[in-house]
């Protein structure tokens, strides 16, 4: 029996699936900023603990943005990262009328390394990507990204260094 009947058997027997990674990919969603997130992977371990480290720097500089006006449109953002032999992530739109897409390839020997600060700089970049995308403004995004955060707020592109 596999992971897909076991899916089915499951959504037949009971009210919804109890088990969320027995299928074969993993989808991680949530709402920010006007925009519903939804990243997506192969359920396999290296896959799952990339995308997973992805979307918590997402959600994080996303926050971290949060009290700016950034004349964002209320769409979905697909993310669909998949495990690549690239030296650093890379995205490429997906052109469409039903949301925006984003297919992500993320480094595949990194996975639980020590070059995580450079995936999460990576991870940040391709947040303000897609938040770009998602805006109404043009030239004026750069400005509203560039101004001072509050005080006490997290700077999401700052690392942290070990004392």
């Amino acid at each position: 029996m596999g992971s897909d009947d076991i899916r089915e058997r499951f959504a037949q027997d009971f009210i919804g699936v109890p088990l969320c990674d027995t299928g074969s990919s993993s989808s991680y969603a949530w709402s920010a900023l006007s925009i519903q997130w939804r990243v997506t992977c192969s359920n396999n371990f290296k896959a799952v603990a990339q995308a997973e480290q992805l979307v918590a720097v997402l959600q994080v500089a996303l926050a971290d943005l949060a009290h700016r006006d950034l004349c964002l449109r209320l769409t979905t953002m697909e993310i669909r990262a998949q495990l690549g032999a690239v030296r650093h992530a890379e995205c490429r739109f997906v052109p469409g009328n039903d949301g925006s897409k984003i297919d992500v390839t993320l480094p595949q020997a990194r996975a639980g390394s020590e070059d995580t600060e450079d995936l999460q700089d990576e991870a940040i970049a391709i947040g303000l990507a897609t938040v770009r995308q998602c805006s109404c403004l043009d030239k004026d995004l750069d400005l509203a990204l560039a101004r001072q955060p509050r005080a006490g707020r997290a700077q999401p592109a700052a690392r942290w260094r070990r004392g």
